[in-house]
């Protein structure tokens, strides 16, 4: 059967920083931050914020074309992956891009790339 527990919760801050009402939202319990996507189109961002102490971080991404429609987070990697109208993102959790994808819904192809790419790191020596 299902499990009867349930769980209440309740407001412990309300947190202010997008213009619009918010369109998304990522909890990460592993790094205690959340994630919320808002805004009108063209002035669209999206916001990293402590958990732990509810307050602002960053902007991670700012001028996206339409409210993030989606967003999530690896807790593993510390990356971000949103969908804004027909631009998907992949950000780092600094708000550096890593990567980006034009979805074209007609024709259901996508045009991807990335930022531009240096030499790659040195190798990594097994540790003991």
């Amino acid at each position: 059967g299902m499990d009867a527990r349930r769980e209440l919760l309740h407001a412990r801050k309300r947190l202010c920083g997008h213009a619009g009402a918010v369109t998304s939202l990522a909890v990460s319990k592993a790094n205690s931050f959340i994630l919320s996507g808002a805004g009108p189109p063209g002035a669209a961002s999206v916001v990293l914020w402590d958990a732990n102490r509810p307050r602002f971080i960053r902007v991670l991404c700012e001028g996206l074309e339409a409210p993030p429609s989606c967003i999530a987070a690896s807790d593993a990697a510390n990356i971000i992956v949103l969908c804004s109208g027909r631009q998907c993102r992949v950000v780092s959790i600094n708000g550096a891009p890593l990567a980006s994808a034009e979805v074209d819904t007609e024709a259901e192809s996508f045009t991807a790339g990335g930022p531009p790419r240096g030499p790659p790191p040195p190798p990594r020596e097994a540790s003991r």
